[in-house]
């Protein structure tokens, strides 16, 4: 075919069979690129576009108000067929407009801009905040861990505590001095034993905590309002005792040892969960150690409304039938938490 007035249809076939009908409309231009869709984060931008067969890109950045130009090394640039492309630029700015374009042959293409998503500060990270109202004790600034505006971290303390679950210690509290990795750090113990539930896991959480002895399950709301940028990776310290299962507890009912449990979460605005990622740790740490967690995206458009973190000295803890733990648990089983932190790419 050698006609192309626009446009051309083309029946098309494999072997006998009629796959259906082809336009193809041929349009002839003095344009050598285009820039196409940008993938966003904090720090860095997964640009793609299209060149002239034959031709290889160039691409340049900078912040928008900035009036010279950036080069991407050319080992940044994966060409993906003979016409397109994908780049990645790093070492970005949280937070900041950049412009963008295709050089081919010396010509500049049309300019394209992006915004990098502001990394937003998570409260008390580092786990040094701590007040106490009574018996309980709070990762906040304030005595709440429920509806007052400077909460963000719960804990579930007030369930064993009071007179009803049997009057128990707090099972979340602060620690300092050796007992810390840095300043004061965060203690977590389960315990058996108790009024109604059975069996309690030490926990620390963004969300809510509102003791509901109807339903104890129903106590709990992970999360917080987040819309801050997309975190890569979390990482932290720990130590970590756990104790033989004592509870009879069904769930997984493989366990002969505790395990902790440290994860993230994030939602987007229709509450779907759309990244996750976690650390399991089932042998006994003596002194702290740093983890890191690798967070999975499954949805990469997708931009958070909530986000939860959660440290439990006793990974199934929190599985219930009715008003009793069915989760196995360890009595005394003991996790130290410390210095999270959240990392952006």
């Amino acid at each position: 075919m050698k006609d192309f007035r626009r446009p051309q249809q083309f029946a098309v076939y494999r072997g006998e069979k009629y796959l259906g009908l082809w336009t193809v409309d041929v349009v002839q231009t003095e344009t050598t690129s285009s820039v196409g869709e940008v993938e966003i984060w904090a720090k860095k931008a997964i640009v793609s576009g299209g060149v002239k067969a034959g031709s290889t890109p160039i691409i340049e950045y900078k912040k928008a108000l900035d009036s010279s130009w950036s080069q991407l090394d050319a080992s940044a640039v994966n060409m993906l067929s003979a016409t397109s492309f994908k780049a990645t630029i790093a070492g970005l700015e949280d937070g900041t407009v950049y412009q963008w374009r295709i050089l081919v042959d010396g010509a500049a293409g049309s300019v394209a801009s992006f915004t990098t998503e502001k990394i937003t500060v998570v409260p008390n990270l580092n786990f040094d905040t701590w007040i106490q109202s009574g018996k309980n004790w709070f990762a906040n600034s304030i005595a709440d861990d429920y509806e007052a505006a400077g909460a963000y971290w719960a804990t579930g303390n007030e369930g064993v505590t009071s007179s009803l679950a049997g009057g128990n210690d707090p099972i979340t509290v602060p620690v300092e001095g050796s007992d810390a990795y840095k300043g004061k750090a965060a203690r977590l113990r389960s315990i058996t034993g108790v009024t109604l539930v059975g069996a309690a896991a030490g926990n620390l959480f963004i969300g809510k905590y509102k003791t509901n002895m109807m339903k104890p399950s129903a106590s709990v709301t992970f999360g917080r309002p987040y819309t801050g940028a997309r975190p890569t990776k979390m990482t932290g310290y720990y130590k970590y005792k756990p104790e033989p299962i004592n509870n009879g507890g069904s769930i997984p009912g493989t366990l002969t040892k505790d395990q902790c449990h440290i994860y993230i979460k994030l939602w987007d605005t229709a509450g779907n969960e759309f990244a996750y990622g976690e650390f399991v740790g089932s042998v006994e740490v003596t002194s702290y150690t740093k983890f890191t967690i690798d967070i999975d995206y499954k949805n990469l458009n997708a931009r958070p409304a909530a986000m939860t973190i959660v440290a439990t000295s006793s990974r199934y803890g929190g599985e219930f039938e009715g008003a009793k733990v069915v989760g196995q648990v360890g009595h005394g089983s003991t996790l130290y938490v410390d210095e999270f932190e959240l990392l952006y790419e």
